[in-house]
């Protein structure tokens, strides 16, 4: 009895544990500082380039395709950038551009 009970307390320790943990994030070659207090964020680049700027604004946005402020690369998809657009008063993401 007192095995199985051992047993029992073994497996709930294995499951909080499970649980608990945190996925290690993708490894970075380069940190830059964002925000306040020193804080540093991911900064490597993405593959690609960003595509040439437009020319002309849209009239309208449609609702639901609501542009991803960012402001470096791995905030992006992989097959984005993080990107400047001259209609947009922040960096958003785009589908990145190969030349």
């Amino acid at each position: 009895m007192a095995r199985t009970m051992l047993l029992m307390v073994l497996a709930a320790m294995v499951c909080m544990v499970a649980a608990t943990s945190v996925p290690f994030p993708p490894p970075c070659n380069s940190h830059c500082p964002k925000g306040a207090f020193g804080n540093y964020v991911c900064c490597d680049e993405n593959p690609g380039d960003c595509p040439p700027t437009r020319l002309v604004c849209p009239h309208h946005r449609i609702q639901s395709l609501q542009p991803r402020y960012c402001d470096f690369d791995p905030e992006c998809y992989g097959s984005e950038k993080c990107c400047n657009d001259a209609c947009l008063p922040s960096k958003v993401c785009k589908p990145s551009i190969y030349r």
